[in-house]
């Protein structure tokens, strides 16, 4: 098989930056995610398959932001919450992730069965509700079953999630992830 040998393409990685001092809040939402994490100074390494934790293809990094990015997200919050135009812009895009988080920013992770989809999304959920310190900071922001309005397909089951506490990208606004299960069989 050419993944195997090193022949075939695949996505290798995803780097993400969390804030200071919550490294610990970064490695518990990935695990309420299903993935296994190994921490290691500053950075996590995290498995999107907790059956395979190679910790080289199909993971995502994660290591403190910089101070430099810390800094300009610190101001770009500050400008945010002012309100003016880049506030109101703010909120309507908020609002518009709600409605229609496919059309957002996003990665996806595939999961093999059903059970194994609604285990995970449930893992959101709690530790959304019943972790005082990621109350509010992690949750499902959309699920769409086959059928369901906004639903993009009649194969595919989709959860969103949004999660502040780790981002591909800018921290001051919300990472989604997609839980994804396809309800036949790919290829």
């Amino acid at each position: 098989m050419q993944l195997v040998d090193g022949r075939g393409r695949l996505l290798n990685h995803l780097e993400t930056v969390y804030r200071p001092g919550e490294m610990d809040l970064a490695r518990r939402s990935f695990e309420a995610l299903g993935c296994s994490v190994k921490a290691g100074g500053e950075f996590l390494t995290v498995s999107v398959d907790p059956n395979n934790p190679d910790g080289i293809d199909t993971v995502i990094y994660a290591s403190k932001v910089t101070r430099e990015q810390w800094a300009f997200e610190c101001a770009l919050a500050e400008a945010v919450d002012a309100g003016g135009a880049l506030g109101e812009s703010w909120h309507a895009y908020a609002d518009k992730l709600v409605a229609v988080p496919q059309r957002s920013f996003h990665f996806g992770i595939r999961f093999a069965s059903t059970a194994e989809w609604e285990d995970t999304v449930e893992s959101v959920r709690r530790a959304g509700a019943e972790d005082p310190e990621l109350a509010g900071r992690i949750g499902l922001a959309g699920m769409f079953r086959p059928g369901d309005p906004g639903s993009v397909s009649d194969k595919v089951a989709q959860a969103f999630v949004s999660v502040d506490t780790f981002a591909a990208g800018l921290l001051t606004f919300p990472q989604h992830v997609e839980l994804q299960h396809w309800l036949v069989p790919i290829r």
